[in-house]
């Protein structure tokens, strides 16, 4: 069983174990939104923090997986722009516990609402879902590849704007109050 998953995963086959991690990442996600409202965060801050511990080392699990199913090629695993990505937002979740919990200490509290800052990209993990949905990630893909010419789509909505403000000052700069 143990096999074939590392299998379904190196050859991006639908498994179990993705199910797994995208309602994880809902979970993560739903509970970044609870951590908003301050006095949810000071009723259940407890089970929040316990909460998103757990969720943050089913990440590196889930890390650590990948890495063991591209173990023959582990570049091929760094090569790829959304296990970067996971790295990082899974990275930045170790930040906090760099910083001490001493409520009495500025820079601590600085540091902490810092840090939640970062914590809160987590939720930026539902973007895997676009990997998950063929014409979702076609209409990612185009819009990535159209970058490049957009600078044109804004020179000739400038060179629109201007137009259409000199025609505009010329029909109707006479009934305009100039002082």
């Amino acid at each position: 069983m143990f096999s074939e998953l590392v299998y379904k995963i190196r050859h991006q086959e639908s498994n179990w174990f993705d199910n797994f991690i995208l309602g994880i990442i809902l979970l993560s996600v739903i509970l970044v939104g609870i951590e908003t409202d301050k006095s949810m965060m000071l009723t259940f801050h407890d089970p929040l923090h316990l909460a998103n511990i757990i969720i943050h080392y089913i990440f590196v699990t889930e890390i650590l997986l990948k890495i063991y199913a591209y173990r023959d090629n582990i570049v091929e695993y760094f090569s790829d722009g959304w296990n970067m990505f996971d790295l990082f937002i899974v990275g930045l979740g170790f930040l906090p516990l760099l910083v001490t919990q001493d409520e009495a200490s500025y820079g601590a509290v600085l540091a902490a609402r810092t840090l939640r800052i970062f914590r809160s990209l987590r939720s930026l993990r539902v973007l895997r879902l676009i990997g998950r949905f063929k014409q979702l990630r076609t209409i990612v893909e185009t819009l990535l590849h159209s970058i490049p010419t957009l600078w044109q789509v804004f020179m000739l909505m400038g060179i629109l704007y201007y137009s259409y403000a000199v025609i505009g000052v010329f029909l109707f700069g006479a009934y305009r109050d100039w002082e």
